[in-house]
């Protein structure tokens, strides 16, 4: 337990974190107002600052920024009031980060990884200088920093005297940040209720000062004011990669030209996909075809006790047969759409097509189911009989005159 004190301090200090995380800001608030369209990357973007200038970023004002061989994009603080930042020119709309970096050290100087949208939705990687063993991560939507329980804290190795690779894949369905390859953090949309991130965001990277001028909660969340009289303090970025899923769950491979804001809700539902041609990008359903020359029938069995009918992912072929003199139902499969009958027993032939969604049946009580599949699942109907005489019906279709015909021989 926080003594209170403490308490007072730490709820200060969480304030100010979100103070300054959520200081996002936008030209035009696309909840708000009709905004032009956010440009959109529709591909990937590669930065390996050790080789220099990066196409596709560009310099904040009164950003000046060094490049080293070895460290690549070197940032520099040595005053108060300065920022140096570099965003990218298009926006993501859900997608994948990578930035290699080595953080500035000491009190007071915060290194970041900032995704923001116009509608002042974000996420961030933040390193304070004086904490060399952790690395803090933060979300916010509609730029709402109203509560203080979005934010966690992450263990890292010396991130201010050695680089790790800081991640963070951001889908429709959850955030998840990683380090070095590990997954240190997950949140979903439900989770987030609803303050998730959801619309077109652009990368930011740069480090920044906090100077005694500042609140006091901020100067406790920075460890403390800066000391410039020890600067200049350095950050380098060593390469940065994106990737721009446009909407869906995977890389986007180019031809999209911008996402639109449908309407002032900022849901992800509402933006609009714009290809290259002007017209809207539809999400590519992929469906398995089915070949039904090559699929292999499935056999229903049943006893006078129980019943079970598998129904192939494809095609089935089935016939049930009974015979009179001990109520005994046996089943064998043919290849034609016939209905045969001799005085001993019948045969009743059927073909049913499968869905790849949903399939038919029969649970242990003899009431109809239905239990949806993957494309690749094979849907699968059992049934129990008192009387020995529950007969499985195959799907769709097929079950109404599968079991009408049989029931007239039972």
């Amino acid at each position: 337990m926080f003594p209170q004190h403490a308490k007072a301090t730490f709820a200060l200090a969480l304030a100010a974190s979100s103070l300054v995380s959520g200081q996002t800001s936008t030209s035009c608030h696309p909840r708000l107002q009709k905004c032009p369209a956010d440009p959109a990357l529709g591909t990937k973007l590669e930065c390996d600052f050790r080789q220099g200038k990066c196409d596709g970023l560009h310099a904040l004002a009164g950003t000046t920024v060094k490049y080293d061989a070895d460290k690549g994009a070197i940032f520099s603080v040595d005053k108060p009031l300065q920022g140096p930042t570099l965003r990218t020119d298009k926006y993501i709309f859900f997608g994948k980060v990578e930035v290699e970096l080595q953080c500035a050290p000491t009190q007071g100087l915060i290194t970041s990884i900032v995704l923001e949208s116009d509608a002042l939705d974000e996420i961030d990687w933040e390193w304070i200088g004086s904490q060399n063993s952790k690395v803090q991560t933060n979300y916010f939507r509609n730029g709402d920093d109203g509560t203080y329980d979005r934010g966690d804290t992450h263990a890292v190795a010396n991130p201010s005297s050695s680089f790790h690779k800081y991640g963070l894949e951001w889908t429709k369905e959850k955030m998840v940040w990683t380090i070095d390859g590990q997954v240190v953090r997950t949140r979903t949309f439900a989770e987030a209720k609803g303050k998730y991130p959801e619309t077109p965001m652009r990368v930011r990277l740069g480090i920044w000062a906090v100077d005694e001028d500042q609140e006091e909660g901020r100067k406790i969340w920075a460890g403390g004011a800066a000391q410039f009289d020890k600067g200049p303090f350095l950050a380098h970025y060593r390469n940065l990669n994106v990737v721009d899923y446009a909407g869906g769950d995977k890389p986007a491979n180019g031809g999209i030209k911008e996402y639109v804001y449908g309407d002032q809700t900022g849901t992800w539902q509402t933006i609009k996909v714009i290809k290259n041609d002007g017209t809207l990008n539809k999400q590519e359903i992929n469906e398995q075809e089915i070949d039904v020359k090559s699929s292999a029938s499935q056999v229903v069995e049943t006893s006078s006790r129980t019943s079970t009918a598998s129904v192939s992912s494809a095609t089935a072929h089935t016939i049930l047969s009974t015979k009179s003199n001990n109520e005994t139902i046996s089943s064998h499969t043919i290849s034609s759409h016939t209905i045969s009958s001799q005085a001993t027993n019948t045969t009743i032939a059927t073909t049913a097509k499968p869905s790849t969604s949903v399939s038919h049946g029969f649970n242990s009580t003899s009431r109809p189911t239905l239990t949806r599949t993957g494309s690749t699942t094979k849907p699968t109907a059992t049934a129990n009989s008192s009387a020995g005489r529950t007969i499985a019906s195959i799907f769709s279709v097929a079950l109404v005159s599968l079991v009408a015909a049989t029931a007239q021989f039972l």
